[in-house]
């Protein structure tokens, strides 16, 4: 898609957003710059499955929703729409802390790297852990003959680090940036701490079989209502990537009052990786079992 927006122009967009004093138009302006950023999403896809093909791994791939881009931007205040990380984001899901390590350092030797923030070494305060990195990609804006560095992210998980992940993330958004109630809270320290122990005792153990993806994405549109807690459609396009982000911004518009409705895309080799890459959609309620990690030594 062809972006009318200057780099400049981008960030002021996403200041009203953040200041609240968004124009009539505005909404469809991010999503015209998030498309523009869908080059990214399949380039990057191919890129990283091709760095890492010797090894077993999960990769799947989405475009953050408009609604999180702007929660994001007001949650931020610091925040520039064009410097925002993550509207690309890749997750690595791998069997073991050393497999972690291993794919990390094969990814950091073949990209261009911004940032390597490694939460597992020293994890958030909420308690997660995982290694992300921050990768640079140069893209023109219209009008412009010198290139700018943009970013997308990619997050590199052990099986057990993803279930704590997706165990916040099934509590509500307000649980996964540090909130929630005292019980939740609990939950999730005892179970980061009981994860950490573990894979510090076991770093070669095997926490889940995790063959190759193939470096070929399949695209999915998936309508997730959070209310009852279960995605009630999912579209796939085999390596058409247009087709998709098509229907998905149609959904997007068709669902933007429903504040129940949650319009997602994704990428991976088959709907099976997202299943244990993107749990939150299809297990009951999005929360993951917990690993029995007393019985696993």
């Amino acid at each position: 898609m062809a972006l009318t927006l200057s780099r400049k122009a981008v960030d002021n967009l996403g200041v009203r957003f953040r200041d609240r004093v968004e124009r009539i138009g505005d909404r469809g302006l991010i999503q015209d710059y998030r498309l523009y950023r869908s080059h990214d999403f399949l380039s990057g896809f191919e890129n990283i499955t091709r760095a890492i093909s010797a090894l077993s791994t999960h990769v799947s791939g989405r475009l953050k929703r408009t609604d999180t881009v702007i929660r994001k931007l007001r949650r931020e205040s610091s925040m520039k729409l064009s410097f925002m990380d993550d509207i690309v984001g890749f997750r690595v899901l791998v069997a073991s802390p050393s497999a972690q390590k291993e794919v990390t350092q094969m990814l950091v030797d073949r990209l261009t790297l911004k940032t390597i923030r490694n939460y597992v070494d020293s994890p958030q305060s909420s308690g997660y852990r995982g290694v992300h990195l921050i990768c640079n990609v140069e893209r023109f804006f219209p009008g412009n003959n010198i290139a700018t560095n943009l970013t997308f992210e990619i997050q590199i998980r052990t099986h057990f680090q993803h279930i704590w992940a997706t165990t916040s993330e099934s509590m509500g958004e307000q649980v996964k940036e540090g909130g929630g109630t005292p019980d939740q809270r609990k939950e999730l320290t005892t179970l980061s701490e009981k994860i950490r122990i573990f894979e510090t005792q076991n770093p070669e153990f095997v926490q889940t079989s995790v063959p190759k993806s193939s470096g070929h994405p399949v695209f999915f549109v998936m309508n997730y209502d959070k209310l009852k807690g279960r995605t009630v459609m999912v579209q796939s396009f085999h390596g058409d990537l247009e087709r998709a982000l098509i229907h998905y911004r149609y959904l997007e518009d068709q669902f933007s009052a429903n504040l129940n409705s949650e319009i997602v895309l994704l990428a991976g080799s088959s709907e099976e990786v997202l299943k244990l890459s993107h749990m939150r959609y299809y297990r009951p309620g999005g929360r993951p079992l917990s690993p029995a990690l007393d019985s696993m030594r």
